[in-house]
């Protein structure tokens, strides 16, 4: 192994890692030195959330009464259809009708790892080599 390479690797993450830290300390600072201003902000925020609930309320009543789509100031109005079902009745129409299914891969690969399916024989198990690093140069 190449010991300068690893040592080099451990000398850049701790200059990194110092940088980082001096970043967090003047962002600290900063909203130390701003805390009004970002009251403010945090303020003006909610301020928005409320407001925009009102002209959403006001918006779909107009709508449900003019059934005007463009209103004023640029609001608009969409038109949309939200489903419900159960999702095992979804997965059998999809089999039943041959629909492409999405595999769960996460899923999928869990269960194949944990447990023995007689009908899983067809997944070859590749033993994987993977590089741990620690946090910290060890000598």
């Amino acid at each position: 192994m190449n010991e300068e390479k690893v040592k080099e690797y451990f000398e850049t993450k701790d200059a990194l890692d110092q940088y980082q830290d001096i970043l967090r300390a003047r962002k600290l600072e900063f909203d130390k030195g701003n805390l009004a201003l970002l009251n403010t902000i945090e303020s003006k925020k909610e301020e928005l959330t409320i407001i925009k609930k009102e002209v959403s309320d006001d918006a779909i009543l107009e709508f449900s009464t003019t059934n005007t789509k463009k209103l004023y100031g640029g609001i608009g109005i969409r038109e949309s259809e939200t489903l419900e079902y159960e999702p095992t009745n979804a997965i059998n129409w999809a089999k039943k009708h041959e629909v492409c299914l999405i595999l769960d891969k996460r899923a999928f690969e869990k269960i194949a790892k944990t447990t023995d399916f007689p009908d899983i024989d067809f997944i070859v198990k590749i033993p994987k080599t993977t590089v741990t690093f620690p946090d910290k140069f060890k000598e």
